[in-house]
């Protein structure tokens, strides 16, 4: 389903859900719940996309207009949402919360007692 979401609308995607080319236009909000699925959303200015834990987006694209927030296109995700291959055009901000890397290759170059410059206690 492909739906245009505008000033002071809101959708929900939920469980079971997938939504299909939605365009988000300013003061429109899309939220995807858990076990819900947007593909190719596109959010313009002033409109937001927000990916709940749980909630999957893909091909994600934001284009914002000014450096105002008010004009800006935003995505939130969540802990626990994805959102894969977005493009976030000048005006886009994406806010990712709770990202946890996966791999074991992500660790701090030093152990927490041997950073450069510190001294240990004796």
């Amino acid at each position: 389903m492909s739906l245009i979401i505008s000033h002071g609308s809101s959708h929900n995607v939920s469980s079971g859900g997938t939504d299909n080319g939605d365009i988000v236009l300013s003061g429109g909000k899309l939220f995807v719940l858990s076990g819900g699925v947007a593909d190719a959303t596109t959010v313009s200015s002033g409109g937001s996309l927000s990916v709940s834990g749980g909630g999957t987006a893909s091909g994600t694209t934001l284009v914002g207009g000014t450096a105002s927030v008010a004009k800006l296109a935003i995505e939130i995700v969540s802990s626990g949402g994805i959102d894969l291959a977005a493009v976030i055009s000048s005006g886009g901000l994406q806010q990712v919360f709770g990202y946890r890397p996966r791999s074991s290759s992500c660790r701090p170059p030093f152990p927490p007692s041997r950073f450069p410059g510190r001294r240990r206690r004796r």
